[in-house]
């Protein structure tokens, strides 16, 4: 009985570690410089349509929607907020255009890295069962000591690595919302 508890535990953390994996490594993943490098390239050249294009190529990375959202969305020239809270005394200033295109584009970038944060919590999830199963295996367990040792520290290097992974691919994100708020577009 307590041996089929280990097992799953471990096969179970296992699991959730694969599918961590594969959607930061393999869905969420991108090399952003080169994507970025070559977006900036192309938009130098004032070929907005072929950038457009470019980012429809990986759909489903979040380097690849908030690059998009930079190039398709339009903010409005003045700010609405200003206009509503205008007083008598002076005029409403409200915040100047890129800084009304970056907070867009921060708001996309934390919707496009929701899969990410949820691959997190997976992998998190993974390194609590894994350890569980761990931890068993070297109370009741009568597996050799490489084995033991394997079962409980396997599971916090697999832990960390998804963890910086997310970050990394967070922080290369967020990178990217100064970078091409300056591609956004205003209303007409």
């Amino acid at each position: 009985m307590l041996y089929s508890l280990v097992i799953g535990l471990l096969v179970v953390g296992g699991a959730c570690f694969f599918i961590a994996a594969v959607a930061l490594w393999f869905r969420a993943s991108l090399a952003t410089e080169l994507f970025a490098k070559q977006i900036d390239k192309i938009m130098a050249a004032g070929n907005r349509d072929r950038a457009i294009k470019l980012c429809h190529a990986v759909p489903g990375t979040p380097t690849g929607k908030v690059t998009l959202a930079a190039l398709q969305k339009r903010v409005p020239r003045r700010d609405p907020e200003a206009a509503a809270s205008y007083d008598y005394r002076g005029p409403a200033g409200g915040r100047p255009f890129e800084e009304r295109a970056q907070a867009m584009l921060a708001e996309e970038a934390v919707r496009a890295l929701k899969p990410v944060g949820r691959a997190r919590l997976l992998g998190l999830f993974g390194v609590l069962l894994a350890l569980g199963g761990g931890a068993l295996s070297w109370q009741h367990a009568d597996w050799p000591m490489l084995g033991k040792i394997a079962a409980t520290v396997g599971p916090v290097v697999l832990g960390v690595v998804v963890l910086l992974k997310a970050a990394g691919l967070k922080g290369s994100v967020n990178g990217l919302v100064p970078r091409f708020a300056p591609y956004v577009q205003p209303e007409e």
